[in-house]
């Protein structure tokens, strides 16, 4: 009676240990996915963390374009989304061409720059933070 209980608990055992190899498979499996995943991501996070290029210091549109965009604002038509990013671009390079000349004469320009580029032109002013942002965002 125990000889045939054995040979029936060989078998099962047989099914019970290909199982669990199989089982253990899967999970090894998944366990190399989800590393894999995290690698990616640390990966994708250090990219998204290096500094940003620098632009090259040069006005992307011409000027023509430029006083048709400033009428355009001016006159309070609407801008396409493209056409604001230009036109917002055109007016930080400005800003910096001008911060740039006084940075020359060892001067604070930033509130005569901050007038001649955007009051006079009767826009409103950027964020403060944005005067010091030039060196950071323009190659010189």
């Amino acid at each position: 009676m125990s000889s045939t209980n054995a040979k029936s608990l060989s078998k099962l055992g047989e099914m019970w240990v290909k199982s669990a190899v199989r089982d253990m498979k899967k999970r090894e499996k998944l366990q190399k996915k989800k590393t894999q995943k995290k690698k990616t991501q640390k990966t994708q996070k250090k990219k998204t963390q290096k500094k940003r290029r620098k632009k090259r210091f040069t006005q992307k549109i011409s000027d023509k374009k430029y006083k048709k965009l400033i009428k355009k604002k001016k006159s309070k038509k609407r801008l396409t989304k493209r056409e604001k990013r230009l036109l917002k671009d055109t007016l930080f390079y400005k800003y910096c061409k001008c911060n740039l000349n006084f940075e020359r004469k060892k001067q604070n320009g930033y509130g005569i720059c901050m007038n001649s580029v955007y009051k006079n032109r009767g826009f409103k002013n950027p964020d403060t933070r944005k005067g010091n942002r030039c060196k950071d965002i323009f190659k010189k």
